[in-house]
């Protein structure tokens, strides 16, 4: 029984497992797109505000020009900003 038990958990758990290949469907893929509609959605008058974007892909020049080997694609993070400091702010914590 503990064997059927451990085999059914096995299965279960690599039959959900999926890998993901990084690349990001072609229609959500449109940085211009994200750009227009994110300049819209702004309501604040000083601050930071931005589109966070990832580039994926080989994106050295080539001769003759690849367009789609370099993908600039929106995506969703946290982005986190901390106070300015300096080096001599630090405390060190060996001896």
């Amino acid at each position: 029984m503990k064997k059927i038990l451990i085999g059914l958990w096995f299965s279960l758990f690599f039959l959900s497992c999926h890998k993901d290949n990084g690349i990001a469907d072609q229609k959500g893929c449109d940085i211009n797109q994200a750009y227009i509609n994110n300049a819209k959605k702004v309501t604040i008058a000083d601050g930071v505000w931005g589109t966070v974007s990832d580039v994926e892909g080989d994106c050295m020049p080539t001769v003759p020009a690849c367009n789609s080997c370099c993908r600039n694609c929106p995506v969703q993070r946290t982005v986190k900003i901390f106070q300015y400091t300096l080096v001599t702010d630090g405390v060190t914590t060996d001896p």
